[in-house]
C-alpha cells in the first residue's frame, strides 16, 4: 500500500498545447475520390460476375486458427494448400497427371 503518491506536476503550457491540438482542423491532402463505375473500372455486371465467380471457387485456405513455431513452417502450409488448391482445380477441368 502507497502511504505518499506520486503526483506528476505538469506545466501549463502542455495544457494549452492539448487544447491547440483539439482544436485544430484536419488539412486534407489530395483529392481522393471512389472509383467510377464503368469509367477505366470495372462494371456493375464485372463486379457482380466477381463476386460470384469467388463465392462458388472453393476455399483455399480451411477456416481455423494456425499457430506455428516459425515463418518458415506458416510458408510451408500455405504453399501446400495453394498446391491442393491447384490440383483440385486442375481435376476439376479434366486434367490428368503425368
Amino acid at each position: 500500500m502507497l502511504t505518499n503518491p506520486v503526483r506528476l506536476s505538469l506545466p501549463a503550457s502542455a495544457f494549452r498545447f492539448e487544447a491547440y491540438i483539439e482544436t485544430m482542423s484536419m488539412r486534407i491532402v489530395g483529392n481522393r475520390t471512389t472509383p467510377r463505375v464503368g469509367l477505366r473500372g470495372p462494371t456493375e455486371d464485372e463486379i457482380r460476375a466477381s463476386v460470384e465467380s469467388s463465392q462458388r471457387s472453393p476455399r483455399q485456405v480451411p477456416r481455423g486458427v494456425y499457430r506455428y513455431r516459425n515463418h518458415a513452417e506458416a510458408n510451408a502450409a500455405m504453399d501446400r494448400w495453394i498446391v491442393d488448391g491447384m490440383v483440385e482445380k486442375a481435376k476439376a477441368l479434366g486434367f490428368k497427371a503425368s
